[in-house]
């Protein structure tokens, strides 16, 4: 499906969404009646203060809180509140989190790390791929043998960030995944997110606080204040 047949396609329609967060029996909103709709291939953009509910977005979409209410379509799937991701859709969303370090699993070494989700999906040529994979973002394959406690911030967020590519993903969640990373770095990863965007019609969501990667990368964008969409949706 080439770039411009892909906008056609509606990657993400959410309808009257609410996000809460629940603690105990108690629950509270953190997002509040969002309506959106993201073309495939899109990048879209969410800007706003710390706390204003663009990350609790993300991790709605991406599965990771089961506690929300109205109505999300991902990738053509209707989906239901309190339902974890099965099949093909674990593959097919993929998040990047802020923090790298959280997500990456002590005691696996990067080759481990890389290879394990690849393997489940009985993905072939696996060698091949992740040396392709860290060459795009500048890694040294000597960074294979390491463990996340052995790598810089930045290198752990560039292998966070391979590892979600290289799983294919048709939606990508992007929470403000250039933070820890030096100019150069950061140039490298937003160019190869171009590239997937136009050769595979990925489509993203991108959360940020930097106005020179939004204006890089998204096609829109939108402003959320204490849990609301303001605009662009």
């Amino acid at each position: 499906m080439n770039a411009e047949r892909a906008k056609n396609h509606t990657a993400v329609m959410l309808r009257h969404f609410t996000v809460m967060h629940r603690q105990g029996r108690q629950c509270r909103d953190i997002v509040s009646d969002v309506g959106l709709r993201v073309a495939s291939g899109e990048c879209f953009g969410l800007s706003g203060p710390s706390g204003s509910g663009k990350t609790a977005l993300l991790w709605a979409l991406a599965g990771l809180n089961p506690y929300w209410s109205g109505q999300m379509t991902l990738l053509g799937r209707s989906m239901a509140p309190g339902r974890a991701f099965t099949g093909e859709l674990r593959h097919q969303v993929q998040m990047v989190f802020q923090d790298a370090y959280a997500s990456l699993h002590p005691r696996h070494n990067v080759r481990r790390a890389l290879t394990e989700p690849l393997r489940r999906r009985h993905q072939t040529h696996l060698d091949e791929r992740i040396a392709q994979g860290i060459a795009q973002v500048g890694l040294s394959p000597a960074v294979l043998a390491r463990y996340p406690h052995q790598l810089s911030d930045g290198q752990r967020q560039c292998v966070a960030l391979i590892r979600a590519l290289l799983q294919e993903p048709a939606l990508l969640l992007l929470d403000d995944p250039t933070y820890t990373l030096d100019m150069a770095s950061q140039a490298r990863v937003l160019n190869l997110l171009n590239v997937w965007r136009r050769e595979a019609s990925l489509t993203i969501m991108l959360v940020s606080h930097d106005k020179d990667v939004m204006a890089h990368m998204c096609d829109r964008s939108a402003v959320m204040m204490e849990g609301r969409l303001l605009s662009g949706g």
